[in-house]
């Protein structure tokens, strides 16, 4: 037990400076890149490589299981719990699909790493102002419609328990209206490695379970859909 202790504090004190100097570098590469392909894909290219290298900074190891059950020419609504910093990394290093995050403000306030988002083409939403929200939905349903994946947490914010939280209806509008299915990811044990209420970073092994993609047809079945894919991604951290 001390000497698991003794790991994880040797892990927190290299990783942070690493996470700093590591998002620096990628950030100015995708502002970079985007001058050279202004539609995003090798600045999205650059945060693939960005977010892997932090999850094999912090020493962990990385499952990806049920890609099998994906179109590799369809672009889909992904839909992920969120308990950790990590669950960024995680999709963006491990999810094979190019796509586009809806973020809130946070994140774009952040010096260079708000402006490579910015680049890469991710979607800014306000979850307090209704009427900017509502812009960032009719934006997330055009970038479907071109082709592009979009990725999001429907809770809205990280668990401080780790525990799924309620969802938000806004991805059920954004699937309806662009007429692609929502692909529901439980991450698993990035509470572990770096929990959002706490400052350890500790190795571990990490899972990643694609579930079966879901189709909304009818606007009227959004209250039973939305706990449907709720529970398939309570299932996965059982």
């Amino acid at each position: 037990m001390v000497q698991l202790r003794i790991s994880d504090l040797l892990i927190t004190i290299w990783w942070y400076p690493f996470m700093v100097v590591v998002t620096f570098i990628f950030a100015i590469a995708a502002i970079v890149v985007s001058f050279f392909s202004p539609d995003g894909h090798l600045s999205h290219l650059v945060a693939r490589i960005w977010g892997r290298l932090l999850i094999k900074g912090a020493f962990c190891k990385v499952k990806i299981c049920g890609l099998e059950k994906l179109k590799p020419e369809e672009s889909y609504l992904f839909v992920a719990n969120h308990s950790s910093s990590f669950d960024i990394f995680l999709l963006n290093g491990y999810l094979p699909y190019e796509f586009r995050w809806i973020s809130k403000p946070l994140y774009f306030k952040v010096p260079f790493l708000g402006w490579g988002m910015k680049k890469a083409g991710y979607i800014l939403i306000y979850r307090d102002k209704p009427r900017q929200a509502v812009k960032a939905l009719g934006n997330a349903i055009e970038k479907m419609k071109q082709g592009f994946s979009i990725a999001i947490f429907p809770e809205g914010t990280r668990s401080r328990t780790g525990t799924l939280q309620p969802f938000k209806k806004g991805m059920i509008v954004i699937a309806i209206k662009a007429n692609k299915s929502i692909v529901p990811i439980t991450i698993k044990n990035a509470y572990k490695a770096k929990p959002s209420s706490g400052f350890l970073v500790k190795h571990c092994e990490i899972s990643i379970l694609i579930h079966d993609p879901v189709m909304i047809i009818k606007k009227k079945e959004e209250d039973e859909c939305l706990e449907r894919i709720r529970n398939t991604i309570a299932t996965g951290l059982s």
